[in-house]
């Protein structure tokens, strides 16, 4: 249960014409949230946490508070007081376009008086960061006003207010901006103006709070691997560790199985000279492993198995990742299962189909059932790539019936195309939407933080279009801002969302492989990370194979500039396994990979940039990890010599026919 606590505070304020002394309210929001194991006393923001506060109309007061947002897009509001003729609002960021890429400034303070305004920006980028807490202050004193940002001061000028409603809300504007969302804590309107050393003393003291709150672990209920917590540091300072019962569970991965379900708390901790010693517990659960758990699991992981939108003569599994063995049923829709394999008998070009999935392992049964889009069976495989002179990129097209020999579409000539925003079509990647029709996500250009998404239900109308803004800046999450490159989107059966995912490197920030949710590929969530090994990565592909999902990836270290994978049972869970110990080929300057798979195998295609050459290799699994075969240039052919970051999609062979009649005519 939720408490929420609000302590009025008077404040006694002397004057020189009087003995008597005039009570200022000051209203502090506490709250305790008992639902999650946080160090701050915290509120959820929403329209709640208004208040009406004489302290805004006096010449000194401060707006102070610690926000630990969950987004943090252009012009979202941390706070606005007055009222819709006369108000003053901050927000987290701003943006503009100079040269067709963005530019963001920091924390802005705006004072809106009717048709007159006053302006305060943060110089550079100082702004919130999303997933810890950020501590701001802001000074207004006789004119002036002056934000502080994690104990250091980050704007100051002249922001005369003149009379103005006391009326404040966090969080929420006066006009259409977009709300914060997340969690507040401590958050006080004083007439009382703290120093400059005062606010970095306050924001020092609580750093062991700060990173010790932006901890998580994912499967914490039912842990099934050890935890590597040696050497853990969170900006700089170092996380000591101690385990409640070391020999289950300690912090070099140690993990011992056992006879009954044991719980080991895992306590972190901070003690550093001039913070606060702080600490914080983690509780992990290390199941027994009966029957019922495997179920537990393998319902879970079945959804790794299965795809929204299959294939007629498409194989399902006859046992799962964790050992369940599993029985298809069809509930309704044209299809059968033969020799485990769901056949399609309708006419339907997009049939509907129910399944259900009957999970047994000894005396134990669990169901599932599932909606699918069933197409006919692959006729054959459409490949997208771009190609053009640097600042022209378009997209192309090109099939094969073998998933190897491929011969160009239109000529080699354009076919994506845009009139949105930069018009350069890069990285094109196909795909499907869950009721079958064919979505194209690419990079817009090169410094962009909007990505292409192409709506089509033949591939040859591609005239709708949108470019929506997937990157922001967000120190926390080491991302710019800049960039959103490579594109790829997969449909997660486990959250029955889409999720697009894509890489944002830069010269400031380690960067990764992050990712946004969309149910109806419009509207998509703020970014988050997918995939970090410790070091800059882009062009990520995801591969489901074996109840696993295998993310391909590039190594961008100099010592490395070649691909290596992931794995990871569920999207959700992130990649935790990354295998880049091995390279799997001899040669360097390898890039934009992609998958084919055929019916007999498997391949990967990698770019060797310099030589403008693709190499393929077959590869399958092995003990948990993958080997790769990699063909001679004979056994397979590119459309042309130009081709650059590809992508493929299996197709029907009435959907390719008609792509080949109208381009090719």
């Amino acid at each position: 249960m939720k408490k929420i606590k609000i302590l009025l505070a008077i404040l006694l304020l002397c004057t020189a014409c009087s003995s008597n002394s005039q009570k200022d309210i000051e209203k502090e929001i506490i709250s305790t949230n008992e639902e999650t194991n946080t160090l701050w006393n915290e509120d959820t923001i929403d329209n709640t946490l208004v208040s009406s506060n004489p302290a805004l109309k006096k010449d000194k007061f401060s707006i102070e508070f610690w926000v630990k947002p969950s987004s943090n897009k252009t012009s979202t509001v941390l706070f606005s007081f007055g009222d819709n003729e006369h108000f003053v609002q901050c927000t987290t960021l701003g943006s503009n376009f100079e040269q067709d890429t963005i530019q963001y400034s920091g924390i802005t303070l705006l004072d809106k008086n009717g048709e007159n305004e006053t302006w305060l920006v943060a110089d550079g980028i100082n702004t919130i960061q999303t997933g810890k807490y950020n501590q701001v202050v802001i000074n207004f004193d006789s004119g002036k006003a002056t934000i502080y940002l994690n104990g250091e001061k980050i704007a100051h000028g002249d922001f005369p207010l003149g009379s103005i409603e006391n009326y404040f809300q966090f969080g929420r504007s006066f006009n259409d901006n977009p709300h914060l969302e997340g969690v507040v804590a401590d958050l006080t309107i004083s007439s009382v103006l703290k120093t400059a050393e005062e606010i970095k003393n306050e924001y020092t003291r609580n750093k062991g709070r700060i990173v010790l709150d932006s901890i998580s672990f994912y499967g914490m209920n039912d842990l099934t691997e050890g935890l590597y917590l040696v050497d853990y540091k969170i900006d700089d300072i170092p996380i000591m560790w101690k385990s409640s019962n070391p020999e289950v569970l300690d912090t070099n991965k140690k993990y011992q199985p056992q006879e009954q379900d044991t719980l080991v708390t895992m306590t972190a901790y901070v003690e550093i000279e001039g913070i606060e010693k702080v600490s914080k517990d983690f509780q992990f659960m290390v199941k027994h492993v009966t029957d019922e758990v495997i179920l537990d699991r393998d319902s879970k992981d079945c959804n790794s198995w299965i795809k929204k939108v299959i294939h007629s003569g498409s194989e399902l599994p006859s046992s799962l990742t964790n050992g369940s063995s599993v029985v298809w049923e069809v509930m309704s829709g044209e299809a059968i299962i033969k020799n485990n394999q769901i056949i399609k008998t309708g006419d339907e070009e997009h049939a509907k189909i129910h399944l259900k999935a009957i999970l047994s392992k000894g005396e134990s049964v669990r169901e599932l059932e599932y909606d699918f889009t069933l197409l006919d069976e692959v006729g054959g495989y459409l490949l997208s790539y771009f190609d053009g002179e640097l600042g022209e990129e378009t997209g192309r097209l090109a099939y094969s019936l073998d998933g190897l020999h491929w011969e160009e579409l239109n000529d080699g000539k354009s076919i994506i195309t845009s009139t949105l925003g930069t018009k350069r079509i890069r990285d094109p990647f196909i795909t499907r939407d869950i009721e079958g029709n064919f979505v194209v996500l690419a990079t817009e250009g090169f410094d962009n933080p909007s990505i292409y998404i192409i709506r089509s239900n033949d591939l040859i109308d591609l005239s709708n279009q949108r470019l929506i803004q997937v990157s922001y800046y967000d120190e926390g999450l080491q991302m710019d801002g800049t960039r959103a490159w490579a594109p790829e989107m997969l449909y997660d059966m486990q959250t029955n969302q889409y999720i697009i995912y894509f890489s944002n490197p830069s010269d400031k920030f380690v960067g990764q492989i992050y990712a946004v949710n969309t149910v109806d590929l419009e509207n998509v969530s703020y970014p988050y990370s997918l995939f970090s090994p410790g070091y800059t990565v882009i062009d990520a592909t995801i591969h489901s194979m074996n109840g696993k999902y295998w993310l391909f990836y590039k190594d961008e270290r100099e010592g490395a500039k070649t691909i290596f994978y992931a794995t990871s049972p569920s999207i959700s869970s992130g990649f935790r396994s990354i295998y880049d110990y091995d390279f799997i080929f001899d040669k360097k300057y390898i890039e934009a990979p992609f998958i084919v798979k055929s019916k007999e195998y498997n391949y990967l295609y990698v770019d060797n940039y310099p030589t403008a050459k693709f190499y393929v290799a077959r590869f399958h699994e092995n003990n948990g990890v993958l080997n790769f075969e990699w063909l001679n240039q004979d056994e397979y052919n590119m459309p042309n010599h130009s081709e650059r970051h590809g992508s493929v999609l299996e197709m029907t062979t009435d959907e390719l026919n008609k792509l080949i009649e109208y381009y090719n005519q």
